[in-house]
């Protein structure tokens, strides 16, 4: 959305057949839509629509839930273990609901600072480990693939943090 009002004042980035007036694609046209589409840029990505219905597919297929998903079983396994472990070496950690859970939790130490946070993923990502600080609390998200390895590497690597970057 960009207000009728700064539609010209906005210069799009990029052209592509979607900015046109003509609604085709002529690289030396300067002829731009009167709406914000003029900021839309080509085609959309169809392989990338064709790919998601199939992974879409493979979804429905093994399950969409816990009970009967062994992909789900999987990520709130992993949940479970990761919250355990970082509960064990003096993590708070936070959940959602069984009903809502997910492979993403949320863990601090008490005290921390958003420095001590971004000081720790960073520490994390040194030890390859992705992980990012959100609301001042680092979010972790897990899938079935992350195997006992991955989880291990994830806490060995936040109780370092927790030891250099705690006040």
């Amino acid at each position: 959305y960009v207000a009728e009002k700064h539609l010209e004042l906005v210069e799009p980035l990029l052209l592509g057949w979607n900015s046109l007036a003509e609604g085709g694609f002529d690289p030396r046209s300067v002829n731009l839509k009167r709406t914000a589409a003029r900021y839309e840029g080509g085609s959309y990505n169809m392989a990338g629509l064709l790919a998601f219905e199939a992974s879409l597919e493979l979804l429905l297929r093994l399950g969409t839930n816990h009970i009967d998903s062994p992909i789900a079983a999987a990520i709130l396994e992993n949940v479970a273990t990761i919250s355990k472990q970082l509960d064990e070496n003096g993590f708070a950690v936070q959940l959602p609901t069984e009903e809502f859970r997910s492979g993403i939790l949320t863990a601090s130490w008490p005290g921390a600072q958003v420095s001590d946070l971004n000081a720790a993923r960073k520490h994390c990502l040194e030890q390859n480990v992705i992980l990012s600080v959100r609301a001042e609390r680092i979010r972790i998200a897990t899938h079935a693939y992350n195997d006992a390895d991955d989880i291990e590497r994830l806490v060995r690597a936040l109780i370092e943090a927790h030891q250099l970057f705690s006040h």
